[in-house]
Formats: structure tokens, C-alpha cells, sequence
């Protein structure tokens, strides 16, 4: 039913932005996709809107999704996105979290997968862009953590009580 529904509204979906500026959906867009980031609940516990917090971020990525796709030339253009919208939005969270309970090792062995492709993808795109992807990706990965391990030796506080210096 929810993809009849979003069939047969595609054609008013594909005219919803037809009045804003280009530059006014991107903003929107943009702003809205960052949000989804920063609420989306990471640990993914019961459902993907089960608190206040998940409920907005699930808003703002397929409200993300609508603008994009009303910005889209065909009906069946929109219906596609929007599609592909649900399944990222909605339905891949309960994917990785049964992946992960199934085998944790599976779990990280998707995710590595999955940063591959996209730098794949981005290569196709801009080496600049690929290149820059992967750096991070190293960086928050494996330095991140590293520094955190290295400043815990020098901690002057732990657990609230002051180390006492001999």
C-alpha cells in the first residue's frame, strides 16, 4: 500500500518544488540531511522511531528525499528515489541490526564493503573525492581511537579523584 500510495503521488511529488530557487531546496536539503546525522540513533535499539530523536531523524532524511525527488524530470524518476528512500531510510536499518545479531564479523565485513563501494563510486566521480573519503574513513577510524589511547596516559583526573604525583 505504501507504494501505491507513493506511485500514484509522484506526479504531485515531481511539481512540489517547482516555485522555490534551486539554491533554497539545496539549502533545505543539506540542512535536513545534517540533521538526520546528528539525531539518528546509532545503536538502533527497537525501531528506527522509537524515541522523540528517531522519529525527527527519520523526518528529516525522507523530507530530505521528497525535496530531491520533486527536483526529478519523470514521475517514475520520482517513484524510484523515493523508493530507494524508504528502503535506506526505513528498511535497512532492521537489516544491520539483524546482521549484527546474527554475526557481528558479518556485520563489520558489510560495513567495510560498503565504504569500499562508495569510494568506488566516488572514484568514478573524483579521485579528489574518493581520496578524501578514505582519509577520513582512516583518520576517524584508526587515529582517532589511537590518540584517545595515547592522552590516557597523561589524564590528571580519573574517575573524578586527582592522581596523586610522586
Amino acid at each position: 500500500m505504501l507504494l501505491a500510495g507513493v506511485y500514484l503521488l509522484s506526479p504531485l511529488l515531481q511539481t512540489l518544488t517547482g516555485t522555490v530557487s534551486g539554491d533554497s531546496v539545496s539549502a533545505m536539503v543539506v540542512a535536513s540531511l545534517l540533521a538526520h546525522l546528528y539525531l539518528h540513533d546509532y545503536h538502533f535499539g527497537r525501531d528506527v522511531a522509537h524515541t522523540l530523536q528517531g522519529c525527527l531523524s527519520l523526518a528529516a532524511a525522507l523530507f530530505a528525499s521528497v525535496l530531491l525527488a520533486s527536483r526529478l524530470d519523470s514521475p517514475q524518476a520520482v517513484f524510484a528515489l523515493l523508493c530507494c528512500a524508504l528502503q535506506a531510510f526505513v528498511a535497512w536499518p532492521f537489516l544491520r541490526r539483524d546482521i549484527l545479531g546474527a554475526s557481528p564479523a558479518a556485520h563489520v565485513a558489510l560495513t567495510a564493503a560498503l565504504h569500499v563501494g562508495t569510494c568506488g563510486a566516488l572514484g568514478r566521480v573524483s579521485g579528489v573525492l574518493a581520496g578524501a573519503h578514505a582519509s577520513l574513513l582512516i583518520f576517524i577510524t584508526f587515529v582517532c581511537p589511537w590518540s584517545l589511547v595515547q592522552c590516557h596516559g597523561i589524564k590528571q583526573r580519573i574517575n573524578g579523584c586527582e592522581r596523586l604525583q610522586t
